[in-house]
């Protein structure tokens, strides 16, 4: 199975040693992709040999338990971090107009919870390891950006300290548009290394032709219409006037199914498109 591995470095003068920090991101798991997807998944993650897997949500677009045994088979590659996206927690059906609870049920839930080596990180978990920090928050929307910065500065001390080399792991990107990141205790933003996002499955720009998009924008998202900002690419803070007092990276996650709702005579476009994402973010240290 084809794959599109985007590659990155994040330079650091923080006393760690050097890592490999993959960031996957919207499954939208169901029945009908069979385990050979998932399978796939996991022998492309495994070639790639992460020191940290960070799972950035949307999960499951069905009840498929399939996916617990993935996310147990992953833990066993790497220690896994895992935080909610919408589709955890509900999800809008654009040709109904509604919204429904996830099918992420609480038995999938509590089984997903006992796997070995994977964390779920929301509303402000926090998990260290070898000098690398971990926070989580889930999905919000950007009506409701207010509520994350809020959260964020209540659990101050996850990012106080500025020897560990501190990722947060949220699912809408948003928080990195600098009106809102600029928000956040002025320590925070100093102490923040990292941050990755899922959601916008890039904007929607077919992998083929994203080098030549510049900036962060993408071509559409349903949540943000025609031309959305933070949408795809890479943010990053160093020397950049619009950000205070900080010098963190943002990843914004390609999706591993980027149009997961749609009808069989669409799927040899979509698989050309855009074949499943990860990033691969390699920590390194400044010379």
């Amino acid at each position: 199975m084809k794959f599109f591995v985007k590659k990155s470095d994040v330079f650091t003068n923080k006393n760690v040693e050097e890592a490999i920090i993959l960031g996957i991101s919207d499954l939208h798991y169901t029945k009908s992709l069979g385990v050979g997807f998932l399978d796939a998944i996991t022998d492309k993650v495994r070639s790639l040999s992460p020191t940290y897997i960070c799972f950035l949500g949307d999960l499951v677009d069905d009840d498929s338990k399939e996916v617990v045994k993935w996310l147990n088979d992953l833990s066993k590659i790497a220690p896994v971090f895992f935080s909610f996206g919408n589709h955890d927690i509900t999800r809008y059906i654009p040709t109904e107009g509604k919204i429904i609870k996830t099918h992420m049920d609480d038995a999938m839930l509590y089984k997903i919870e006992g796997i070995k080596n994977l964390t779920i990180l929301n509303n402000g978990d926090r998990v260290t390891k070898d000098g690398y920090s971990f926070t989580g928050y889930p999905y919000y929307d950007i009506d409701e950006t207010e509520d994350l910065i809020y959260k964020a500065n209540n659990y101050y001390n996850n990012f106080y300290d500025n020897e560990m080399f501190n990722s947060l792991l949220v699912h809408n990107p948003w928080i990195m548009n600098n009106k809102e990141f600029n928000k956040l205790d002025l320590n925070i933003q100093k102490n923040i290394d990292l941050i990755l996002s899922g959601h916008t499955h890039n904007g929607m720009v077919p992998h083929s032709i994203d080098k030549y998009f510049k900036g962060n924008k993408g071509l559409f998202t349903p949540t943000q219409g025609l031309m959305p900002e933070m949408s795809r690419g890479h943010v990053d803070a160093s020397n950049n006037p619009d950000y205070q007092n900080t010098c963190f990276s943002g990843r914004i996650i390609p999706a591993l199914r980027a149009m997961p709702d749609i009808k069989v005579a669409g799927n040899a476009v979509n698989k050309m498109a855009y074949p499943p994402a990860i990033e691969l973010v390699r920590i390194q240290k400044k010379k």
